[in-house]
């Protein structure tokens, strides 16, 4: 008990750093997919596993520290859904994104409008990766500039929110430091 007490205390310590680094690997990783760069195989491996442990880290963290909240499940589910998504469908891990956001906001334990943007984000990322003509089906078709700018807003806001979390978290650590 002792152990897992211990990981939780560290997952919520390290979720901001964790959160923010993973936000921006997303976003060179979703690029490399988006725009066909043909990375070497232990590269691309390295990234995507890289990501989808910071990410998942970051936000299971940032989900231990909503606790028992009633409408923390809805941040459970979205958690367990960006853990699975990169190895399953990536339209999950949007929709786990989504749903981490509107937790936050009905949760009022972080900043609101982190999960504001983090829903947002999700949302246009989802949106575009779905209706996208070509994304991760058939890349011998470029994909239209339309699609990778809106692509890539939902990142940057992603990336964004993630990032406020962190300093939101930083904050209250060098708080409880200084009390």
């Amino acid at each position: 008990m002792e152990g897992t007490l211990r990981l939780i205390a560290w997952m919520e310590r390290h979720a901001g750093a964790w959160g923010a680094a993973g936000a921006v690997l997303l976003f060179a990783f979703w690029n490399a997919l988006a725009r066909d760069v043909a990375l070497p195989p232990a590269v691309h491996t390295t990234l995507q596993l890289a990501t989808t442990v910071l990410i998942t880290v970051g936000v299971a963290g940032h989900q231990l520290e909503q606790g028992t909240h009633p409408a923390s499940w809805v941040g459970w589910a979205g958690a367990a859904a960006v853990g699975m998504g990169f190895w399953g469908s990536l339209l999950l891990m949007c929709a786990g994104l989504l749903l981490f956001g509107i937790a936050i906001v009905r949760c009022k334990v972080h900043r609101p409008t982190s999960g504001v943007f983090l829903a947002v984000g999700a949302g246009l990322l989802l949106l575009s990766t779905s209706l996208a003509p070509g994304f991760g089906t058939d890349n011998s078709v470029p994909m239209p500039l339309e699609w990778l700018l809106l692509m890539d807003a939902g990142l940057l806001l992603i990336t964004k929110a993630m990032v406020d979390l962190a300093l939101a978290a930083a904050t209250e650590q060098e708080r409880s430091a200084a009390a």
